[in-house]
């Protein structure tokens, strides 16, 4: 045997901790998922899909979202929280809306010059100017 002190070393330490939770950034939350092979990926997709408060929605447009019935359903009791899916805030052109209500726009320049939109360039990317 090449190496026999192998089995003497001890477990590591596990331990969790929450450095900084900002409760002022709801956009920037992060869920890990631990697949464990007594609970299968199906049976867990579904109940996570329709036994929860989050959906995914498909084709919602900004103009379906500033039409004042879904601002008073949704935004106004303060009911949603929303994010674009499947978009990066540094390239492509995405919404958020706070709990509190705040909409959130990240546009590219051209998208932000033909909706004539009041605003303010993205310190993403503050040394090209391309973002808003």
């Amino acid at each position: 045997m090449l190496c026999p002190e192998i089995s003497n070393f001890e477990a590591p330490d596990c331990s969790f901790q929450v450095q900084k939770l900002d409760d002022e950034k709801y956009l920037n939350q992060n869920i890990d998922y631990f697949y464990y092979n007594h609970l299968s990926l199906k049976k867990l997709t579904e109940k996570l899909i329709f036994d929860c408060d989050y959906y995914k929605v498909f084709d919602l447009n900004l103009t379906d979202i500033i039409d004042l019935k879904f601002l008073c359903s949704f935004v106004k009791t303060g009911t949603l929280t929303l994010l674009s899916v499947n978009t990066r805030i540094d390239c492509d052109n995405c919404i958020g809306i706070t709990p509190t209500g705040y909409l959130i726009l990240s546009v590219d320049k051209d998208t932000y010059q033909s909706l004539g939109l009041e605003g303010r360039v993205s310190h993403f990317t503050a040394k090209i100017k391309n973002r808003y």
